[in-house]
């Protein structure tokens, strides 16, 4: 028996080589939008284009009038040299207009008007929306529709059309994400379409064109060339996905008219980027190529800093790459303080002053409203052999040393160092941390200098034999971005601060690290801290924040190599990069610990010089967000003021607050900030943040500009500018502008280049079959049909045709393969399984590698239930045009190296077509009793037709208790009987429920048995009268009947 997945489902359709006797695919007349839905669907699956008429023959005549009227105020312009093969080759391109764009004016300022153009092209719309099956198959949403295009046939004029910045845009954007075009031919004249597919094997055809007929064809993947006359005209458009610049250079290079684009874009850029440099470029360069050009060739003012290796100990993962998808799909790390660090009964209050009465010394009173925190698992772990490091000093290691030391060997062992390149390194350790809480909760050696804040970077370079700078920061909640900040200035060849201090270092482990190990601290920030448990970032909730932990190292190297006296890029492994930052202080203000907007615009500012770049440039900022009213308010309405102020839909800033999801993880937090927004860079997908349901009331937004997201959201660049935040509790503010481009292993930006993957047969052929894959004696079908055993021969109808007339069994579902020569260790199947109609055929492949992969025609309706009776009634309208004993033609169509699969209805089931053994089929038992291997019932037609029966008995001496079993039909596992739901075994059952058919949901019937017993099963099925009634019982019988 065959198994499989659950289908996909598909109905009859046109072979190959069937068309109207009009030339079409098929015939518009009498058909519903969803037929045409589905003949679309098929044609395109099939051979990669779709033909037919669209009877609107009687506009034609108005729609041309009005065409030549453009013409004669002269709209009809040269298309530019690099998009002519994009359209319609250089044949049938000599000029084009487009309708949604502004009319030309006649002599008295009247703009000429074109109803008729306008009311065809809403239909020639409706037509496009049946491509919707098309894309769902291909398990793609979100089509669009580009604006309609008049194209004037002849000769297309070499140079007379010139390109622009806009317009390449434009044309970039349609042929990179266009999937279908749209070709409705208007004549006057007849002409000829050549297609030619990318495959280098296919050969190219030629297709008859006239007035009325469309042509939908796949754009990605044949090109098209149009021999027609310059008094010809047709009108196009495209079906689009939304997508972003993130093609393979070999898919996009092979999409007609993309590459001659690319070409102009790259040498046209190179042209503004020497104007940029010079300070000489045109305000008239659109504002998208200001942001390409300024991703790609900006000039910082500092060397950039690569990013070269990672790790984390973080909520939920010790992986920064799971780390970010946790994010990415909206994890809550924050949980109630847990009995495995502390009992956290003995300090908790609900009283929101309770934390007054706490004392400030060590064994004091601790009280505190909040009960939540954010953990990372494993902390009690560490691998002290990895460090030589005995047990005994292992003990009175200060946790934060023993994570942040397991971080570092790892950010750098990914950055290519090993133990013996280290010891004696000229590397720089950076660490943004603060006292460790052990201090506060009595474990071994806390008191001794292994737990001060100064040990936890001098402990790394300790332990690791490394010699450059080794400082520990405390800033507050910026202290691990500050880290990042003095280790890029260290390292970066060019650096004033560098060059001033005289320092050098190959690199740099910068790291941010805190562990919640007491609530000891937490009094002292109860009033900044949120009862709730919650961030609530930017929201009108917002109250506060917790606390949470988080370990997180970053390797820091030069992002350029001097090579002959100038810097250039490393091609070295690179993660992200820093481009630009600045750390600024609120100086004197209203409080020591009120927020400054000019002090964080001015980090920004700072950030946006040394990158080089606009503040139109910065793509994305992930915000420090601590969940305060004040402090929330005053950081995104200085964001918005600085990058944001007029800009519109057009440049939107999507802002980020981490701290929703893993709270805030003090001295580390701007760490994990960093590693938010370097990871997104490097998804190419902005992560969400959480719980902004109504937004902050005192902050001053652009909103039309500034996008706070709760749901993740794909940059539509490749390359981006991406900007953290943090801020100390004492005025420091940081900010970092990363700049890097998607890594193309971990995000699908290559588009399949074989155009088998998308087109199973083309009909102009293409290539040889290998002897491998050619029968000598002919080919074989096996199926559910004929139970799998006895393959039926397929007639030759034509050279490359071979046919075979297939009888719908009673469940209108028969699934198949074909094999070459009778031979079942030489199958063809399909790509995937239960493949519809018009699908490639792969192989031949062995049996047991073919299994599971069939072509399915399914004509099954949805199942109801009646709602009166036990029993399962299928829903078959009366008005189906499928039914049981329907005959349907099979055909495999061969030309070159192409094969495909097609079938289409050739006959409908007479009256008495339920009394054809072929439409009953015959019924198995699959018991317990006999390892549930098939038993044949016996059909008692002549009693009632659908009635089969079975006798079971005298049963094992190993069955005890019950005996389960279920009902198959033709040995297909795809066709089971079994019940809806278990119930208790039972000696006789006069009716019992029946589901299916189906692959089977693992519940069987129940007989209450032991050894020797004997039972006789009824199983009745009436498909008379459009329905499909099915009922079941058996009884015990004496062993002797």
């Amino acid at each position: 028996m065959r198994s499989s997945s659950p289908t996909i489902g598909a109905q009859e359709r046109a072979t190959p080589a069937s068309m109207t006797a009009s030339g079409v695919d098929f015939a518009l007349t009498g058909k519903t939008l969803d037929e045409i839905s589905q003949e679309i669907e098929h044609n395109l699956r099939l051979k990669g284009y779709c033909t037919f008429d669209m009877q609107l023959e009687a506009r034609l005549d108005d729609a041309l009038e009005e065409v030549a009227a453009l013409r004669r105020v002269g709209c009809f312009e040269p298309a530019p040299q690099q998009v002519i093969d994009g359209i319609l080759g250089v044949e049938g391109t000599a000029g084009t207009v487009w309708l949604g764009s502004p009319m030309g004016e006649q002599g008295e300022g009247e703009a000429v008007e074109t109803p008729s153009l306008l009311q065809l092209t809403t239909d020639l719309f409706a037509i496009a929306d049946c491509t919707r099956p098309f894309f769902s198959s291909q398990c793609l949403e979100g089509m669009t529709i580009s604006e309609a295009l008049v194209v004037q046939g002849g000769e297309a004029l070499r140079g007379a059309g010139e390109l622009t910045e806009a317009s390449c845009s434009k044309w970039a954007s349609t042929f990179l994400s266009a999937m279908l075009m749209v070709i409705y031919f208007m004549g006057p004249g007849d002409g000829a379409l050549q297609l030619e597919p990318i495959d280098e094997d296919a050969e190219a055809m030629t297709i008859k064109t006239w007035p009325d007929r469309l042509v939908i064809v796949r754009c990605d993947l044949i090109s098209r060339n149009h021999i027609s006359s310059s008094s010809d005209y047709a009108l196009c458009f495209w079906i689009m996905l939304p997508s972003w610049e993130a093609s393979s250079t070999e898919a996009a290079d092979l999409i007609p008219g993309v590459r001659d684009l690319k070409e102009w874009a790259e040498a046209r850029m190179e042209v503004l980027a020497k104007q940029d440099a010079a300070g000489q470029l045109e305000q008239s360069v659109p504002r998208a190529w200001q942001r390409m050009l300024h991703s790609r060739y900006f000039k910082s003012n500092c060397l950039p800093v690569a990013i070269k290796g990672m790790a984390t100990h973080s909520p939920g993962a010790w992986e920064c790459d799971m780390l970010w998808k946790s994010l990415n799909v909206g994890v809550d790390f924050v949980k109630d303080v847990p009995m495995l660090r502390w009992n956290h009964d003995n300090y908790y209050d609900p009283d929101p002053q309770c934390y007054i009465e706490s004392n400030s010394f060590a064994g004091g009173v601790v009280k505190t409203s909040i009960k939540h925190c954010q953990f990372i698992d494993g902390l009690e772990l560490f691998d002290h052999r990895t460090f030589q490091i005995a047990p005994s000093e292992a003990v009175t290691i200060a946790m934060e040393q023993r994570h942040i030391l397991e971080t570092s060997y790892e950010g750098l062992f990914v950055a290519g160092y090993n133990k013996r390149q280290l010891m004696n390194a000229n590397i720089a350790v950076f660490t943004g941390c603060t006292t460790p809480e052990t201090m506060y909760v009595g474990l071994a050696g806390a008191g001794d200098l292994n737990h001060t804040v100064s040990c936890t970077s001098n402990r790394t370079s300790y332990e690791l034999g490394m010699k450059g700078p080794s400082v520990s920061i405390d800033c507050e909640q910026a202290s691990s971005q500050v880290a990042l900040i003095m280790a890029g200035s260290a390292i970066t060849p060019n650096h004033d601060w560098r060059n001033e201090s005289d320092g050098y270092s190959e690199a740099s482990i910068t790291g941010g690290v805190y562990l919640a190990l007491s609530p000891y601290m937490w009094p002292r920030f109860n009033a900044y801290m949120n009862p709730v448990g919650r961030c609530f970032t930017f929201s009108s909730c917002a109250a506060g924040y917790v606390r949470g932990e988080a370990c997180t190292s970053l390797c820091q190297k030069p992002y350029t190599d001097k090579v002959d006296g100038d810097w250039v890029a490393s091609d070295s492994f690179c993660i992200g990069s820093m481009v630009g930052w600045r750390v600024t202080n609120n100086g004197r203000g209203a409080s020591l610990t009120s927020p400054s907007a000019p002090a964080q615009q001015e980090a920004i500012h700072g950030s946006l010089s040394d990158a080089g770049i606009h503040v139109l440039d910065e793509h994305a900022i992930e915000s420090h967000g601590n969940g305060l009213l004040l402090d929330d308010s005053v950081e995104a309405s200085a964001i918005s003021r600085l990058l944001r102020h007029e800009a519109g839909e057009d440049e939107p800033l999507l802002v980020g607050a981490v701290k929703t999801q893993v709270s805030a993880q003090c001295e580390a937090c701007g760490m994990t900030t960093f590693l938010k927004a370097m990871l997104n860079i490097t998804h190419a997908v902005f992560a969400p943040s959480l719980h902004l349901r109504q937004v902050n009331p005192h902050m001053e937004v652009n909103f039309s500009g500034v996008f706070m997201l709760m749901e993740h959201l794909t940059f539509r660049e490749q390359h981006i500018f991406h900007g953290c935040s943090s801020r100390g509790f004492n005025g420091s503010n940081t900010h970092i502008i990363q700049w890097y481009r998607a890594d193309a292993g971990k995000v699908g930006t290559q588009r399949v280049l074989s155009m088998e993957e998308h087109i199973a047969f083309w009909p102009a052929g293409g290539g040889i079959l290998d002897n491998a894959s050619r029968p000598s004696e002919g080919y074989f079908i096996v199926g559910s049909f004929c139970q799998w055993e006895e393959a039926q021969e397929m007639d030759k109808a034509f050279n490359n045709e071979f046919s075979f007339i297939m009888t719908m069994g009673a469940n209108n579902f028969e699934h198949f393969q074909i094999c070459l020569d009778q031979d079942m260790e030489r199958v063809l199947h399909p790509r995937y399984p239960l493949a519809p109609s018009g699908s490639t055929a792969m192989g031949p492949n062995t049996d047991d590698e073919a299994a599971g992969y069939t072509w399915a025609i399914d004509a099954r309706p949805f199942a109801v239930e009646d709602a009166t009776s036990s029993t399962a009634i299928a829903g078959v309208e009366a008005s189906s045009k499928d039914k049981p004993g329907d005959k349907y033609e099979v055909k495999l169509s061969i030309a070159g190296k192409y094969r495909a699969v097609t079938w289409k209805k050739v006959s409908s089931a007479g009256a008495d077509a339920l009394k054809d053994p072929a439409v009953q089929g015959t019924y198995f038992v699959l018991g317990s009793w006999n390892n549930n291997q098939p038993q044949a019932m016996t059909a008692k037609h002549d009693k009632a037709l659908g009635l089969f029966t079975f006798d079971v008995g005298p049963l094992p001496s190993w069955v005890a208790g019950c005996c389960d079993f279920q009902i198959v039909r033709n040995k297909d596992s795809l066709q089971l009987f079994h019940p809806k739901y278990g119930g208790a075994a039972s000696e006789n059952r006069d009716e019992a429920d029946v589901d299916g058919p189906d692959e089977g949901s693992h519940q069987t019937w129940r007989i209450k048995a032991k050894a020797g017993d004997c039972f006789k099963i009824e199983f009745r099925r009436n498909l008379e009268g459009g329905q499909d009634v099915r009922q079941i019982s058996w009884r015990k019988v004496p062993v002797e009947t």
